[in-house]
């Protein structure tokens, strides 16, 4: 039997340059020190929650941090909300725990836990006005 290859051609979207472009766009939207700390707090919760073996680490806060300002960026935005990282807090964080093993038996997954320091951690009630950066 002879091999088939697939014949297929992507057409380029964006350069080098456009990808580094919207790289330093996105590290310059603003996280204000409410919203860090509230990363900071989520992340903390999946270390300290009894379904879990080993939570995520500093880098999981990191994850958050850039995830949520991608997030702010796509939506127009130049800072974060807490909505912005409580979008994508399961998608950055569920895969960085180990689960007790245990817990297969009842099927509980990493996304389950995150869910549940999402609920459990307190959101920061700040204004939009005041996560905006601030002016020159």
């Amino acid at each position: 039997m002879q091999r088939r290859s697939d014949e297929s051609e992507l057409a380029p979207r964006a350069s080098g340059e456009d990808l580094t472009r919207m790289q330093r766009a996105v590290e310059r939207v603003h996280v204000h020190e409410s919203v860090g700390l509230y990363i900071v707090d989520l992340v903390k919760a999946t270390r300290a929650s009894s379904r879990v073996q080993v939570g995520a680490s500093p880098r999981g806060s990191l994850a958050l941090l850039k995830l949520g300002r991608a997030g702010a960026a796509l939506k127009g935005r130049d800072f974060v909300t807490p909505e912005d990282v409580k979008e994508v807090a399961v998608a950055g964080l569920a895969h960085r725990l180990t689960l007790r093993p245990e817990l297969w038996v009842e099927r509980v997954r990493g996304e389950d836990v995150v869910r549940e320091c999402l609920e459990a951690v307190p959101t920061p009630r700040a204004e939009y006005s005041e996560l905006k950066p601030p002016r020159a």
